[in-house]
């Protein structure tokens, strides 16, 4: 059980966002299929119903752990970009798992952020400090001054010239919107100009390097590491083809232009539902941002493992 922080020099303006959890979705939307499942306790939905239980648990642990001793109020992810542009906090603590913290780096400045996970038993967390047995002892760290956030690089991103919205914390995909269909564009590195057709083409920061993109052949970095990844994904090759910017890394000072020969080519953010429309001609460019996110995150969070190895059946046909 989570434990109250006890009182500190001065209070601290607190801003929980809490995740929607799927169990909420389904029963907010009006016939969904699904809801027939739930009520049943259909055991294809029974991972749903176990994670909207931890997350009401851990909720309910995070607002106990404050006591009286700082000012919060809770609010859900669609709040975020509203809330946080109308108040300064000391701290954002978000309830749900990588994809909350994630969401909330796009907006939240120079506000540290706490990541919490709600559901241990179905989200893996891994920018996740606290869960629901240990986020008092951990907030009261914070708050005493024992533990700082460590500063994360983000990305800068630009098309046709123009900011995104967004402070990519991740990693950006440029590709076709058809899937299937070849993504094509050229890249440009330190004035060298070279032209790909692949998948899609991957630039991201240390904190994306274990994600998406290390499925594609990326490289863990050191989650501190200020420097630039990028790789493409699927690259088409050919006999007498001979690329040498499909992959590889710059440093923080450096950038990356990737110009668009698609025509219905689009830049995912941070995953798949925030795009941009990157049509033929258009130009995305990528550097470290000026602005990094502060994240209360182990120092070892992105340290290489390797997976068990898998048993192998080997079976003998006998005729």
């Amino acid at each position: 059980m989570s434990t109250t922080v006890k009182e500190t020099e001065s209070c601290k303006d607190i801003l929980v966002v809490s995740k929607v959890t799927e169990f909420e979705k389904i029963c907010a939307r009006d016939g969904d299929p699904l809801r027939a499942l739930l009520d049943r306790d259909d055991s294809s939905v029974a991972r749903i119903k176990l994670a909207h239980r931890e997350h009401a648990h851990t909720l309910e642990q995070v607002e106990k752990s404050f006591g009286g001793c700082v000012r919060y109020e809770v609010i859900r992810r669609s709040e975020l970009a509203q809330k946080v542009a109308a108040k300064q906090y000391d701290l954002i603590v978000t309830v749900g798992g990588d994809g909350t913290i994630i969401d909330v780096a796009h907006y939240a400045g120079s506000v540290p952020i706490l990541g919490v996970n709600s559901s241990k038993s179905t989200s893996h967390g891994h920018f996740c400090l606290a869960d629901a047995e240990d986020i008092g002892k951990v907030l009261q760290h914070i708050l005493n001054g024992d533990l700082a956030p460590k500063s994360l690089s983000s990305l800068a991103v630009t098309i046709n010239g123009k900011p995104v919205a967004e402070r990519v914390f991740n990693e950006i995909l440029i590709c076709d919107s058809e899937i299937g269909e070849t993504s094509r564009y050229s890249v440009e590195i330190q004035g060298e100009v070279e032209r790909q057709r692949s998948d899609g083409f991957f630039i991201g920061t240390a904190s994306g390097s274990t994600g998406w993109m290390h499925s594609y052949g990326a490289d863990s970095l050191p989650i501190t590491d200020n420097s630039i990844q990028y790789n493409s994904r699927g690259l088409i090759r050919t006999p007498d083809s001979s690329f040498c910017l499909d992959r590889g890394r710059l440093k923080s000072s450096d950038q990356i232009v990737v110009r668009s020969h698609m025509k219905s080519g689009i830049l995912l953010l941070d995953g798949l539902h925030i795009k941009y429309q990157v049509g033929w001609g258009a130009e995305v460019k990528a550097s470290i941002s000026d602005e990094p996110v502060r994240l209360f995150i182990k120092e070892d969070a992105n340290q290489p493992w390797t997976p068990p190895a898998s048993e192998t059946v080997q079976r003998t046909l006998i005729d």
